[in-house]
């Protein structure tokens, strides 16, 4: 073992057997016979290895717990056979029909350069009477797709890819139905576009190849990249747009040159042109979040004038007296007040922090709506599982994530219009809703159903971009209940007490107590071991998500990343009756860091490792679900260690036992609304690891998180046409002025200017604003139409 050198090295041979080879992800063990006759196992990635090619493998020797020495190649070059031993067995292997004499009698003519001249002629083979035209195609198809792939991975490995990834890209490229030809050509003129379409090349990697081979830094394709990037570094930041003066400023800031306006302008049109972003005066959003607002703004308008066949109730006053007795309770005037508009209006809000009640008035809810129409469907969800958990044992209701109640199926996509009849709908922990979460709700909501909407404004806005709960409480035209009185007892602990006085700007008594330990720290290093000797305690068949460390960072000694790593070691260390899959090993606790539809996990939600299968893949049981799914080994990207987390993936979570660090060193993470949230994630115990001053400046900063997104203002100002909306249009050909009413379909009177949503001009008005012109053509003549104005009739109740 000692005379192996595990420093990189290239090995020259040729391979003796294939042991395993999948062909999805090309990953192969192969035996390989290197030129000094040295018998070695070399696992990696190569497609269609062949015994007959000799190989250059570029890699070094590693010790596997499991196989031992192995040589692990990272990239890899092939050189056909050039003796005839290797050209038969290659000929043989090409061409169906053809064994050791009829390959004997094509070397005997064509000569032991025989692959080279039939390169460069492949009709020679004509001259044999045995090679038909579909043998003639196959060793055609088979000599220039290992050239040109031998080429191209050459080509590709040179501008900095592994030869994995090389692989990936050219599989990818070739179902798109591009020839070898025009894919390189398109990927040296252009690298940008692997941003789109490949996983894990991001704008950096690709700005890095392009400019090594082509050093003009204002060329359109580097801005226009550019420019997409930006956006979607904004939206990461929360913004739905940036003004075009921000954006043109980050760009140059970036490239560290000057853009010149008409270059900038150019870049911009272009981009329009393809549909990925749009422009609306002087803000530049991606094409998709401008919808997405346009979308969500206008379909909650229509929920406020739907006069749809929802329940109407009566003798609310009665009904809640009730509930009060049968539950010997009394409601306060607030929480009457959420009950009420909840249940006599097509959608609502409730807002308030913990202790105000939200829970008691979401079951009261769904108690009187079932009452009054037990055939109706009461859907209830979350943006997380751990809260829909919660909402379905307060109810005993099932209960879902807003992925699964909508179905995500794909890439962004889920079956629309999911909740169809009439019914209610109630969406908890809405303040962690983003703009492209809240678009997909609000497309699947049929106008039968009454919505309510539950909330806590003081905590962290959502981690996607917008403001959406604030956003639809400030545009003040949707019934909102905001529960400011707390009910809980006091000898009920004191987070709710710790959580009211941070809200209301005060730092609050820091005493221990059956629900709480306050730990000052000093230092990271004494905090880190506060934080060390809690786990060194726990019994050794604890239930590991009991225990829940947050921390407001990813770096640093205190951040997540250097938490996890010693949690992990002392947890769940590694031992070899521990099989391990990159870097996570059996028992390992994880968390889901991005969707995958087609597995039906979803971001936030956690999990263990409870399966290693021979360093292909690993078996993940979802704690929220009980479900166990299943990760490859290049699907691992999805995971990440979740001992400890960040504050704002614990959103939507509660944890019997949290422990929260916040120190001095965490800077422009010291906010108030992270502090609250925090907290706030606790269900039975709380350790607090601080400093009076920390606390302070936390508490001190509460500014409002600016974010450019123009839903607010959509809510407010915009005049979207919809069911109920009296327009009057100019007919731009006719020059004369006419008036509709958009109505239900059963409520059609053309007579009387009634028409419904479903007739052709109908379809044409719903959505647009006053301004905007069409064109439409009916029974062979066209008009062309100008919205002069919107009467909106609400029917709200």
């Amino acid at each position: 073992m000692s005379g192996f050198n595990f420093k990189t090295k290239v090995l020259k041979g040729k391979i003796t057997k294939i042991i395993y080879q999948t062909q999805k992800s090309d990953y192969v063990v192969l035996q390989f016979k290197t030129e000094n006759d040295k018998k070695i196992t070399a696992v990696g990635n190569m497609s269609s290895p062949k015994k007959e090619y000799t190989y250059e493998l570029n890699g070094k020797f590693i010790r596997d717990q499991k196989y031992g020495i192995q040589f692990k190649f990272e990239k890899y070059r092939s050189s056909m056979p050039d003796n005839r031993e290797g050209l038969i067995k290659y000929l043989k292997s090409v061409m169906t029909k053809v064994g050791d004499v009829r390959a004997n009698k094509i070397l005997d003519e064509l000569g032991t350069d025989a692959l080279e001249k039939i390169k460069n002629d492949p009709d020679l083979l004509k001259q044999f009477d045995f090679i038909s035209d579909l043998q003639l195609q196959e060793i055609k198809k088979e000599l220039f797709s290992d050239e040109y792939r031998a080429k191209f991975i050459s080509s590709i490995c040179n501008l900095g890819f592994s030869t994995n990834k090389a692989n990936s890209i050219w599989k990818h490229y070739l179902k798109k139905g591009m020839t070898p030809e025009k894919i390189l050509k398109d990927l040296l003129d252009n690298p940008y576009q692997l941003i789109d379409e490949i996983d894990n090349v991001g704008f950096t990697k690709a700005d890095r190849i392009a400019l090594s081979l082509n050093d003009d830094k204002k060329s359109i394709f580097r801005i226009k990249a550019t420019i997409e990037h930006l956006l979607k570094s904004a939206e990461v930041e929360g913004h739905s747009y940036l003004p075009k003066s921000e954006l043109l400023e980050r760009l140059q800031q970036l490239l560290e040159v000057k853009i010149e306006a008409d270059r900038f302008e150019k870049a911009i049109s272009e981009l329009k042109k393809e549909e990925k972003l749009i422009v609306e005066a002087d803000k530049i959003y991606q094409y998709f979040l401008y919808q997405a607002e346009k979308e969500i703004a206008y379909q909650i308008k229509s929920l406020i004038q739907s006069k749809s066949k929802k329940v109407k109730f009566k003798n609310l006053d009665r009904i809640i007296a009730e509930k009060e007795a049968e539950a010997d309770i009394q409601f306060a005037p607030e929480q009457k007040e959420a009950i009420k508009k909840a249940l006599n209006n097509s959608i609502s809000i409730i807002t308030g922090g913990p202790g105000t009640g939200k829970s008691l008035i979401v079951k009261t809810i769904c108690e009187i709506y079932q009452d009054k129409n037990k055939h109706h469907k009461i859907h209830l969800a979350s943006p997380t599982g751990k809260a829909a958990t919660r909402l379905e044992t307060l109810t005993n209701i099932k209960a879902k994530t807003i992925h699964r109640l909508l179905k995500f199926r794909g890439e962004g996509f889920h079956e629309h219009f999911v909740l169809a009849h009439p019914g209610l709908l109630i969406i908890d922990e809405f303040s962690m809703c983003d703009i492209p979460l809240a678009y997909h709700l609000f497309s699947a909501i049929n106008a039968n159903l009454k919505v309510v909407f539950v909330g806590d404004t003081n905590q962290l806005p959502s981690v996607g971009p917008g403001n959406v709960l604030k956003d639809m409480i400030s545009s003040e035209i949707i019934p909102t209940t905001e529960l400011k009185e707390n009910f809980r007892q006091s000898d009920e602990g004191v987070i709710i007490p710790l959580a009211k006085k941070i809200t209301e700007g005060e730092l609050p008594q820091l005493n221990d107590g059956p629900d709480f330990v306050f730990k000052k720290i000093t230092d990271e290093e004494s905090a880190l071991e506060e934080i060390m000797a809690v786990f060194r305690r726990l019994d050794r068949n604890f239930n590991i998500f009991n225990i829940q460390v947050i921390s407001p960072i990813k770096n640093g000694v205190l951040g997540v990343n250097n938490l996890n790593k010693k949690i992990r070691a002392c947890v769940n260390p590694a031992v070899s009756s521990k099989p391990s899959i990159g870097p996570f090993r059996l028992g390992d606790k994880v968390m889901v860091i991005k969707n995958n539809y087609d597995k039906e996990v979803f971001n936030g939600e956690f999990g263990q490792v409870i399966e290693v299968n021979n360093k292909r893949s690993l078996a993940v049981k979802i704690y929220e679900s009980d479900r166990v799914v299943n990760f490859k080994s290049d699907e691992l990207n999805y995971l990440r260690h979740a001992y400890a987390c960040t504050v704002h993936k614990s959103q939507g979570s509660e944890f019997p036992f949290l422990i929260m660090v916040l120190s001095s060193s965490h800077n422009i993470m010291l906010r108030r609304d992270l502090l609250y949230t925090g907290i706030t994630r606790t269900q039975t115990k709380l350790m607090l690891l601080s400093d009076l001053n920390t606390l302070r400046r936390a508490i001190d900063n509460n500014i409002v998180e600016n974010r450019y997104s123009s839903l607010l203002e959509y809510l407010k100002f915009s005049n979207f046409v919809s069911i109920g909306d009296t327009v009057k249009l100019k007919d731009r050909l006719n020059d004369e002025v006419i008036e509709y009413t958009v109505v239900e379909e059963d409520e059609a009177d053309v007579l009387n200017s009634k028409i419904s949503f479903k007739s052709p001009i109908g379809k044409a008005l719903l959505k647009r604003e006053v301004g905007d012109m069409f064109e439409l053509t009916t029974n062979g003549n066209r008009n062309v139409f100008e919205i002069l104005s919107v009467d909106t009739n609400s029917n709200s109740y």
